[in-house]
């Protein structure tokens, strides 16, 4: 993410091995044993050889996961739908793009202003293995859902080798573990899948499982429904999205193992005055750099982990006012360790995102939460029934009022600054009938209950945490300070949203839910096996069998996607489906065109996967490609810089000025010309005569497949003209 942006290494094969030789290195140094906080701790081959039984079976179940994963992909391989293409030119982009900030695939002389850390680490794999990105895309989704079920499966047993319990007791932990995190259906998708699997004489609809990820809905101000999203992470595998939240999910679970490695340091016993141990400014930096790298792969997955890193500094230090000095300085060190190391990112990025807004109008109807996540709201509960200390009554009674007060007050404000203030009467609207008070308690009143709930959760957790004894475990600490972040992450959109060109909460709860599944299906887990471990047979029993169960949406999902799919398998080529022309296109523009040359085709439309696909697939720049996600991406920035693109499209095509011609070319560096079937339907141009005779003298044939031309011009950095 530093060393290619910067031009310190070749984006190519060399330079990726240089790079992971690099880390090679910091990884040796870094490697002590992780129970040391004195700086004198073993090697990392002493640390891999103490632990080897378990280092075995994580690798043999990360093999396992994606060897399974691939043949899954190999059954339904197609980069042909929903936001896949999206994804695929962002892989591609950071593969193929020449030294320094990766280009933008879809709008030519910018840098990629999207947060694509995730992509950029899954093509150095690629590039390292020396696989072509449509190779790349689908076994980036299977090393992802290798990783994603590892780190689960590490963490829970993190969680549960503590005291006196068998080995086997951890494994199966571990194991429910990763398939409450990545194997599980919400209650909807278990529903769904049952009724799939039961009737199977009845016909299905294709793609039944997509409704699982559209549960919750809102009303707009005059009543109108609003979709949100709601993803599991088995769902993205299925949906085969490589999307940046999918590829961030394994790295939160290393930003969690990184925050309860730092916990279980503090509370070790070898720090217990003002002052800390020894030995915690490197595990320190390592949590600074994992949880700070998550900006350039899901700059939303920033707020769990930042949370998780001050939760566990503050647990782990004595109460005082020195404690919370520390934790701001952790806080503000982090902030500023972030901006450094992702310096390249921050420089380049744009986006929609404007400030936050009150949820006036949308509170979670309590059985739509419960279809998407009370699993792990049960969970929740059950974990704190275990850690619960006699006495907290009434210390949990002022919690939760102090809480409902601090909802209600949010809610109160929020109203007021929407029919006070400028911003808020725009945001608003022009009507002020009804009023934003009156309308927040009209919607408020009437559907208090999911915000209720998790608000009593909140506050019983607060009170647990407010009430840590020296005598208490730090693995139930660590639990309930995942069940708390988790928690919150869930809360935060009952109450507040990001503005967006969306205009409502849906990528909100889309991107916080997502979080809150991942952290929050590890306390369920985890909470089910000491249940059952302690004698609480039913309620463990109860929960883990309702986590196995859910698995059934994985199974019949898969069938679905497996049954219906049409076009080639057996293979992982993401382009296996295309017809050979436009592949053999493609494999002559990786080969004779410059990495960085800009090449004009016919513009993009959003969800439409033949259109902008050669830059998609090449990682040379088009003029203009999907408008709709680049505005997504850019937000205010966009109009600005896509000014005047569409329409040297449109002279380059069909002008009959020699002069607007060689204007266009000269003005936006077009290197390329693209003439297929999408510039022929979408500018009514015959095959031939093209180019135009006005254009001839400017373009030169360079490759012809099938109904494709590619044209170099005679002008510009490749022409021989200026």
């Amino acid at each position: 993410m530093v060393g290619n942006p910067l031009g310190l290494l070749d984006n190519g094969q060399g330079g990726m091995l240089v790079a992971l030789a690099l880390l090679a290195i910091v990884a040796a140094r870094t490697g002590r044993d992780q129970n040391d906080t004195t700086g004198s701790g073993g090697s990392a081959w002493t640390f891999l050889v103490e632990r080897r039984r378990w280092w075995a079976v994580e690798e043999v179940l990360f093999s396992a996961s994606f060897a399974v994963a691939c043949w899954l992909r190999s059954r339904a391989p197609a980069i042909a739908h929903t936001e896949q293409p999206m994804d695929f030119a962002l892989l591609s982009a950071t593969m193929q793009s020449p030294p320094g900030p990766t280009l933008d695939p879809w709008l030519a002389g910018q840098s990629l202003g999207y947060y694509s850390l995730g992509h950029r680490l899954a093509g150095s794999l690629a590039q390292i293995a020396g696989v072509p990105p449509e190779v790349a895309y689908n076994l980036a989704l299977a090393t992802w859902f290798g990783l994603l079920v590892v780190t689960s499966f590490g963490l829970a047993t993190l969680l549960l080798r503590a005291g006196p319990r068998p080995t086997r007791f951890a494994v199966g932990g571990g194991l429910l573990s990763a398939a409450a995190v990545a194997l599980a259906g919400n209650p909807r998708a278990v529903a769904d899948s049952f009724s799939y699997l039961l009737r199977p004489g009845e016909a299905a609809t294709h793609w039944w499982w997509f409704g699982s990820s559209r549960v919750l809905t809102d009303h707009g101000l005059h009543g109108e429904s609003i979709e949100l999203i709601s993803e599991t992470p088995a769902f993205a595998q299925v949906l085969g999205d490589l999307h940046a939240h999918l590829l961030a999910q394994p790295y939160l679970l290393v930003v969690v193992a990184a925050s309860l490695n730092l916990l279980f340091a503090l509370r070790s016993g070898a720090e217990t005055e003002s002052k800390p141990a020894h030995g915690l400014a490197e595990p320190l930096a390592l949590t600074f750099v994992v949880a700070g790298s998550l900006l350039a792969m899901n700059a939303w997955d920033c707020l769990p982990a930042w949370g998780l890193v001050a939760g566990a500094w503050w647990l782990g230090r004595p109460a005082g006012f020195r404690r919370i000095v520390e934790t701001v300085a952790v806080v503000g060190g982090l902030a500023l360790t972030t901006h450094l190391i992702m310096l390249p990112y921050v420089a380049a990025a744009q986006s929609q995102a404007g400030g936050p807004r009150p949820n006036l109008l949308a509170p979670s109807a309590l059985g739509e939460l419960l279809a998407t996540q009370g699993v792990w709201i049960l969970g929740v509960g059950l974990a704190l029934a275990l850690t619960w200390r006699s006495g907290l009554v009434s210390r949990l009674l002022a919690s939760a009022g102090g809480l409902t007060l601090a909802a209600s007050f949010v809610l109160w404000a929020g109203s007021f600054w929407a029919a006070t203030s400028t911003t808020g009467q725009a945001w608003w609207g022009p009507t002020t009938d009804p009023s934003p008070r009156a309308m927040a308690w009209e919607r408020w009143s009437g559907n208090p209950w999911s915000l209720l709930i998790l608000t009593i959760l909140a506050a019983a957790i607060l009170t647990r945490l407010s009430s840590i004894e020296s005598t208490d475990q730090s693995a139930s600490i660590a639990l309930l300070l995942l069940a708390a972040v988790g928690i919150a992450v869930l809360t935060l959109p009952e109450l507040v949203y990001l503005d967006d060109l969306f205009g409502n909460r849906m990528n909100t709860v889309f991107k916080l839910h997502s979080q809150a599944w991942v952290l929050l299906s590890i306390v369920g887990a985890c909470a089910s096996l000491t249940a059952w471990s302690r004698g609480w047979r039913a309620a463990g029993t109860t929960v883990a069998l309702t986590i196995v169960l859910s698995g059934v949406f994985t199974v019949a999902a898969w069938i679905d996607r497996i049954q219906n799919y049409q076009d080639p398998v057996g293979t992982l080529d993401g382009l296996a489906h295309i017809a050979k022309d436009e592949r053999d296109l493609i494999g002559w523009v990786r080969r004779h065109v410059p990495a960085g040359s800009r090449i004009a085709q016919g513009s993009g439309h959003s969800y439409v996967p033949a259109e902008g696909r050669l830059s998609a697939a090449t990682g040379r720049p088009a003029l203009l490609g999907w408008a709709g996600h680049e505005l997504q991406w850019r937000g205010v920035h966009y109009p600005g810089l896509s000014l005047g693109r569409e329409e040297a499209l449109l002279t380059l095509y069909s002008s009959p000025s020699h002069a607007a011609i060689r204007r266009a070319l000269t003005t936006w560096d077009i290197s390329y010309v693209l003439f297929g079937p999408i510039e022929r339907a979408r500018y009514g141009t015959r095959l031939s005569p093209f180019p135009n005779p006005a254009a001839q003298s400017l373009l030169t044939l360079e490759a012809t497949s099938g109904d494709y031309r590619l044209y170099r011009s005679r002008v510009g950095r490749l022409g021989s003209g200026s």
